[in-house]
């Protein structure tokens, strides 16, 4: 994508979603999805979504109430937990949990001559491929 769209590429790496998507109008989908999901599983039950990290960033930016909806870098198969209270609070426990993979993951070492950095939602970027992480502090 960085090759074929740089300037959509750059817009995701702001937390931005392509110009071309309706925000809110896929917010709104993205958050009835999941509001259906909450409430075919009434009680005690427990739910597994399987989507895309655009998918549960914007749900978790909408939870959050975050102006960008892709705040946060979320790797494969990386777990986000929200608690779904029957009053209709919605708790965001966990985002991005990686410890059933972590023996799995590698860290590229950073060039010679580079360091790596850290990421917080507040930098107010996506993390691209390649860049190493070595904080994550919400």
């Amino acid at each position: 994508m960085p090759r074929l769209d740089p300037a959509a590429w750059e817009r995701m790496r702001a937390g931005l979603l392509p110009e071309s998507v309706d925000v809110a109008a896929f917010t709104g989908r993205v958050a009835a999805a999941f509001e259906a999901v909450v409430a075919a599983h009434p009680g005690r039950d427990t739910a597994v979504v399987v989507a895309h990290a655009g998918v549960v960033n914007t749900w978790l930016a909408h939870l959050l109430g975050l102006d960008r909806p892709l705040v946060f870098p979320l790797d494969y198969t990386g777990i986000t937990r929200v608690l779904a209270g029957r009053d209709g609070r919605r708790v965001v426990r966990t985002v991005n949990e990686i410890a059933h993979v972590v023996d799995l993951l590698t860290t590229p070492r950073p060039a010679r001559g580079t360091t790596s950095r850290s990421f917080s939602a507040d930098q107010g970027r996506m993390v691209a491929p390649g860049d190493r992480l070595t904080a994550f502090s919400p």
